[in-house]
């Protein structure tokens, strides 16, 4: 109640300011109604020029050569900003019986004015709606008698400025569509009927909310073509709001039957410093609670951070590597997130074994090229579904500046995309330093220019408002042609439930209609990024989510085989001699594990040990008897040691025996008992046979046998003989 409270406060300030500009303007007969509109600002150079010349009007040739010299000079070329050179407001109109209003970000926001054309989107999404409205009003008999008209303008990717052009759609536009109203008699208010019938946007999450918390108060339906935050879930707050892309809220849902698919039992999570990250990373978690998923780190990527932007994203993916369970990561992020983590990774060898979850936006085509894939075996990323429009694509590239009149931003798209300057086009910063002139058969020629993949939801925007208004024709018209009395004026909230059920197909060929929650449809399609050429890496298909649908991603996951079969495994190598395959949780990627100590490959998921009396081979593929105890490594230093302290040990018992030959003890026992124990000892070190100390542990039982062994030299069994005939000798008594 309270937002709605400011709305209608703020929406009665911008009509009362309306109003007294109207009135004054009226008042003072001398100003042109055309001076409403904002003029270019000169610049502070061509202000001193002008100035100038006033004084030197007797030579203005001259003066305006040295405005020239002026304008080119290097110096001033620097220091001329969009605030020197501001653009005149423009807009598009298109006369029609039903208008649709258009509200998109065609420049970026610079300071406080208009910037640059946005680098994506803006005029290829702006003509493809254009192009749409055309294909409507010359599909014969689809709107009997009406004809669809357009009011479009631009936002500058401002959101206060996005409100307060919807402010022209809720009064009605001045500016060419009711001249009639053009101006403020007595007696007369500046407030006029709406004329618009709906609204197509292309927007900034937070503007498209302050457009349609507006439009809301007044019914009129809104249809972004762009947005799709979770905020815009809410269809309770936001019921006028549809959106022609697929929800967030859905990506996710996808994201987790990736996950299940995977069978993963653990996954991390890093997520961008923003609305979107935060409210994706708490929406994933839920999803990951409710299925019994654990979430073994989360980490927030802050923009801003202390630290330089290498050390920052190399302190994310070191806490990652030692967390041992975060081997599954899904990320949250923009091409700057994505960039700065995968660089990370490519610096550290540790993190070569991650799976990589991300989300569309990061599907971009240049920025796989920033980025060195060879440490990251499984990076995969969720991408809308996109599909060609080639009707779309010879329509946009036969355009030409001198006849594309009715979108009044096309020169500047011409000349931005194209580094190059018309003669006749005033100068900005987005020109000054073109080296070349404009042609007009640059779009012809260029050999990387690409149709972007996104304008089919524009077109979809205007498809759906037509079969909308046509079924709402047929109930109300009974077949009468143009708009009918009950259509007039069209009711919002009729046109919304036509909205909600239009079913056509696109111009991409697809069938569209709008989910329950008022959504597009959600189609995905799964993207790893592989190698193409050495050193060349490339976006290849995976797998597609249609409707809810996912079928045998996990083998097409490992191997691709149903696009691409000549792919081998997504993972990893494969595993060497005497090595089995540890699955880490997902049953086409593993570890290579060695098997260790005596035991020796069985499968190749499993160690065994060997029998007693048996060791592996050098490459642990199976088992050889060996009788001998053997001692790896080089001990010889500690062997040698040991052999001479026992073989002096050996001779202080020879000297006590000697010296005590007649005692009590030596008397009583059996005259050869000790010489033959002592000396069997020493018979053994001489021979270097190792003590047990400095044996590695073995599984041999040594035992008293009566049987001959061929393969003992002969010392070694008279070594045994001695010192056993002396144990049995010993037993006897």
């Amino acid at each position: 109640m309270e937002a709605s409270i400011k709305l209608y406060l703020l929406f009665l300030f911008i009509l009362s300011t309306r109003f007294i500009t109207c009135c004054a303007k009226e008042a003072n007969n001398e100003t042109s109604s055309n001076e409403a509109q904002e003029r270019p600002l000169k610049s502070v150079a061509s202000k001193q020029v002008v100035a100038q010349s006033s004084t030197e009007s007797q030579d203005e040739a001259k003066s305006r050569m040295r405005f020239l010299e002026m304008m080119n000079s290097l110096e001033n070329r620097e220091n001329l900003t969009y605030k020197d050179v501001q653009q005149q407001r423009k807009t598009i109109e298109m006369e029609g019986d039903i208008i649709l209003g258009g509200i998109m970000s065609i420049h970026d926001k610079y300071e406080d004015v208009c910037g640059p054309l946005m680098p994506k989107g803006s005029i290829q999404e702006l003509e493809a709606i254009l192009f749409t409205i055309d294909k409507v009003n010359a599909r014969e008999n689809f709107l009997p008698g009406i004809k669809l008209g357009a009011f479009i303008m631009d936002d500058c990717n401002r959101d206060s400025y996005s409100l307060e052009q919807a402010a022209n759609f809720i009064q009605g536009s001045r500016n060419g569509l009711d001249k009639s109203t053009d101006n403020c008699t007595e007696g007369d208010s500046a407030f006029q009927p709406s004329k618009v019938s709906g609204v197509i946007s292309s927007l900034s999450s937070s503007g498209t909310m302050e457009v349609a918390n507006l439009l809301r108060l007044f019914k009129i339906p809104q249809v972004s073509i762009s947005s799709s935050n979770l905020e815009l879930n809410n269809t309770q707050k936001l019921e006028y709001l549809l959106t022609t892309v697929p929800s967030n809220n859905s990506q996710i849902d996808f994201i987790l039957k990736m996950i299940l698919s995977l069978n993963l039992s653990h996954v991390s999570v890093l997520y961008e410093d923003s609305a979107y990250g935060y409210q994706s990373f708490m929406v994933l978690k839920k999803l990951l609670q409710r299925n019994n998923i654990s979430l073994a780190l989360s980490q927030r990527l802050v923009k801003h951070s202390k630290l330089s932007y290498k050390a920052y994203y190399d302190k994310a993916v070191k806490h990652l590597v030692a967390k041992y369970k975060s081997r599954n990561v899904v990320l949250f992020g923009s091409n700057k997130e994505v960039t700065g983590v995968m660089q990370a990774v490519d610096r550290n060898s540790d993190a070569g074994h991650f799976l990589w979850i991300t989300c569309n936006k990061v599907s971009d085509h240049n920025l796989i090229s920033d980025i060195n894939y060879k440490n990251t075996a499984a990076v995969f990323t969720l991408r809308r579904v996109m599909f060609p429009v080639r009707e779309f694509e010879v329509y946009f590239r036969s355009l030409k500046v001198e006849t594309n009149k009715r979108n009044p931003w096309f020169t500047e798209y011409w000349e931005q995309t194209f580094s190059c300057k018309f003669p006749d086009s005033m100068l900005t910063p987005a020109n000054i330093f073109a080296t070349k002139v404009c042609d007009g058969s640059e779009m012809s020629t260029a050999k990387e220019f690409e149709i972007e993949e996104e304008i089919q939801y524009a077109s979809d925007s205007v498809w759906a408002f037509a079969y909308a208004i046509k079924a709402m024709h047929e109930d109300l018209c009974a077949g009468v042609p143009g708009v009918c009395g009950m259509m007039k004026p069209i009711n919002g909230t009729a046109l919304l439930n036509y909205l909600k059920k239009a079913s056509f197909d696109g111009i991409s060929g697809e069938n569209f209609k709008f989910n329950t929650n008022g959504h597009g449809p959600p189609q995905f399609e799964i993207l790893q990024a592989k190698q193409e050429t050495p050193g060349k890496y490339k976006w290849l298909y995976v797998d597609n989510f249609k409707k809810m649908a996912l079928d045998s991603l996990s083998e097409d996951f490992c191997y691709r085989k149903n696009e691409y079969p000549e792919s081998d495994n997504v993972c990893i190598v494969p595993c060497g001699a005497g090595q089995v395959k540890k699955y880490d949780d997902i049953k086409c990627c593993w570890l290579c594990i060695n098997c260790q100590g005596f035991q020796i490959v069985e499968n190749e998921t499993t160690c065994v040990d060997c029998p007693y009396g048996y060791f592996p081979i050098e490459n642990h593929t199976r088992c050889k008897f060996d009788p001998y105890i053997r001692v790896h490594g080089n001990p010889q230093a500690p062997v040698l040691a040991f052999v001479a302290a026992v073989i002096f040990m050996a001779g202080v018992a020879l000297m006590i025996f000697v010296c005590f030959r007649d005692s009590l003890d030596i008397d009583e026992s059996e005259e050869c008992l000790s010489p033959k124990l002592l000396g069997g000892f020493r018979r053994n070190t001489e021979r270097d046979i190792y003590p047990v100390v400095l044996i590695e542990k073995t599984k041999i039982q040594e035992t008293i046998s009566f049987e001959e062994n061929d393969d003992e030299p002969n010392f070694v069994r008279l070594v045994k003989s001695s010192n056993y005939s002396v144990i049995l000798e010993g037993n006897r008594y």
